[in-house]
């Protein structure tokens, strides 16, 4: 059907449905017109409303489908939605934006009382409006708004679902921006997310309806496709092509956002509520649907310090998925009204905890499918308290290798006796074959590592020479832990001498020398006997090029070293040849004779035929002219 409009400047023009269906309406250079939107969507041209401004940027209907809001770049207008969808505009209008970019793209929050813009701007941040709106759709900015974010232009933005997040297009930069939106509609950036490999130029922006998902229209490109966690970051899914020449602008999923009211409680408790320090401790968290319609919601846990990640799993179809260290999250999708899913997470206590320290784990509702009429239970704690008893201590110390006058490893891992938990930040000594080597302190795996000198040790294994021992604390008891060493022998490179050439047709060097390389501790060519032998694949008769040189090492010995060997090259070089013309004679006026000449250097039996010529001509003045070769 026309719309009836001219086009502005853009050379496009702005949609916007009422959430029941009743009326469209499309804007474009200074004019509304509303269509009646009959059965089989069929449509019908409605009253036309002059708007302020012209060009018109981009158009939102409020969720409650009482008002429109229009952008006009520098401008917002805002009408009320009259019972046969003609539009009375709001006293005020147009209102100013409050950065200095274009305003384009609007999004109302679901109760209708806050109203977004974002700014097409070519500074050094993106430029977010703010706006409270009253029941008659006068605007009022925030305090603080505009709001700055990451890249340089802000152009589209949508809430998510539970209006908790503000997702804004960075089209120059190929991002999106994350701002959480706080209670009185201010924001709080939550970080920048996307790329080139990610998403191209993100010119639409859609969640699912549980807020799981975030969906970019990528312009010539395709659509992008990213998920939310519960905290408001993005992470990139995939990128998908369109398979035709054109663009994608916009978008919309469906289900779309609801904007119903409910009601989500979270619970959460620990199987013990006293644990030894380093085991294990499980909690079951809990969500229960109190609305009167299904919902879907993230539950995210952001373990404490003290404790780590071990498992998590969930009932009813939820999923579960962990960062290390933070957060793991548990997504549940359609929660039947009035019923409950849970979820379970394992984490490990830190062994060096202090008898009698608490320990706080909090889950909360992120990311939400309904606007939450009760945000007080959206999140729960449970407290555990911690047993540390000062205790037994066990220290295993790791076979240790090292090589003939080199270097060894020593490791030794410091637990726990009664769970086996490591021990973190704790100093152990070491002796090797009762001689003070040196101390190192306990990592994260509750291993103390230590690179020590094997210098003078005969080759062999010396059962129980590493000991390693812990001196105790006020947390736990000393302990001592012994392990065999073995010393293994060095190992020596042959090398074939660097730089071996021929001529082409020459026989090989013979014999093809060598060089042994890693000696330790002052030893020579002395220690090793026999020798080795080098030769090639090149042979008399081979082309210029270069050829593999191989050391065969079964000759050598050494009491304190194996052998090993590299590969060198032998080049064959051009053979220099010598070509000389015979003098020749004959009278002038005569035709030229036959020239000849001799060929000296050629090898292999080669044969070379060369061609002679002079630049003499039958009437060439009689004059010494030397023939030349071809």
């Amino acid at each position: 059907m026309p719309s009836g409009l001219t086009l502005d400047l853009c050379q496009g023009i702005s949609l916007a449905a009422t959430p029941d269906g009743a009326f469209l309406m499309a804007s474009s250079n200074g004019q509304i017109q509303t269509f009646a939107i009959g059965a089989g969507g069929s449509l019908t041209p409605g009253p036309t409303t002059a708007n302020c401004c012209s060009p018109t940027i981009g158009m939102k209907i409020s969720a409650h489908g009482q008002l429109l809001a229009v952008s006009n770049e520098s401008s917002v207008s805002v009408y009320s939605i009259n019972a046969d969808g003609s539009l009375t505009l709001s006293a005020g209008s147009p209102y100013p934006r409050t950065g200095t970019g274009l305003v384009s793209g609007l999004d109302f929050s679901c109760a209708g009382d806050r109203l977004y813009g974002g700014e097409a701007s070519f500074a050094s941040s993106t430029i977010t409006d703010a706006w409270s709106v009253a029941t008659d759709g006068t605007l009022t900015a925030l305090a603080g708004s505009p709001f700055l974010g990451a890249g340089t232009d802000g152009q589209v933005v949508l809430l998510s679902p539970d209006n908790s997040v503000l997702f804004t297009s960075d089209q120059f930069n190929n991002r999106i921006n994350a701002s959480s939106v706080a209670a009185d509609g201010s924001l709080k950036a939550i970080g920048s997310f996307g790329g080139v490999t990610s998403v191209h130029v993100p010119t639409g922006l859609a969640t699912d309806a549980s807020g799981s998902f975030l969906y970019a229209a990528d312009e010539t490109f395709g659509i992008a496709v990213f998920s939310i966690n519960g905290t408001g970051g993005l992470k990139g899914l995939s990128n998908i092509p369109i398979d035709r020449v054109g663009e994608i602008q916009g978008l919309a999923a469906y289900p779309p956002r609801s904007c119903v009211s409910g009601d989500l409680a979270v619970a959460i408790t620990a199987d013990s509520a006293t644990v030894e320090s380093g085991s294990n401790v499980t909690y079951t968290i809990t969500i229960t649907n109190n609305g009167t319609t299904a919902a879907s919601a993230t539950l995210v846990d952001n373990l404490p310090q003290g404790e780590s990640f071990v498992s998590c799993t969930a009932t009813g179809g939820g999923v579960c998925s962990h960062t290390l260290p933070n957060p793991h999250t548990f997504v549940f999708t359609g929660l039947a009204a009035g019923a409950s899913e849970t979820a379970t997470l394992i984490a490990a206590t830190d062994a060096n905890l202090l008898n009698g320290a608490i320990v706080n784990n909090t889950v909360f509702v992120g990311n939400k499918s309904i606007i939450d009429t009760n945000p007080a239970n959206d999140s729960a704690t449970a407290t555990i308290t911690m047993s540390a008893q000062p205790g037994p201590t066990t220290l295993k110390v790791s076979p240790a290798t090292g090589n003939y006058n080199g270097l060894a490893i020593l490791t030794a891992t410091l637990q726990k006796t009664v769970n086996g938990a490591l021990i973190s930040g704790k100093s152990v000594s070491f002796t090797l074959n009762g001689n003070s080597v040196g101390t190192a302190v306990t990592n994260n795996a509750g291993q103390a590592i230590l690179t020590v000198s094997v210098v003078g040790i005969p080759l062999g294994t010396y059962p129980g020479a590493v000991v390693a021992s812990f001196a105790g604390d006020a947390m736990f008891n000393p302990s001592t832990g012994a392990g065999d060493l073995t010393l293994n022998k060095s190992v020596l490179t042959v090398i074939p001498s660097s730089g071996a050439a021929r001529l082409y047709g020459d026989p090989n060097p013979s014999p093809v020398t060598y060089n042994i390389t890693g000696f330790l501790s002052g030893d020579t060519m002395a220690v090793v006997s026999g020798t080795a032998t080098c030769g090639t694949t090149a042979t008399i008769t081979s082309p210029v090029g270069a050829y593999p040189v191989t050391c065969d090492i079964s000759g050598l010995s050494a009491a304190n070293y194996t052998f090993t060997v590299l590969p060198g090259t032998l080049t064959v070089n051009p053979a220099p040849l010598t070509v000389t013309a015979d003098d020749k004679t004959r009278v002038y006026g005569d035709p030229n004779p036959v020239f000849t000449g001799t060929i000296t250097g050629l090898k292999n039996g080669d044969v070379l035929t060369p061609s002679y010529s002079t630049i003499a001509s039958p009437a060439a003045s009689v004059v010494f002219i030397q023939p030349s070769t071809i």
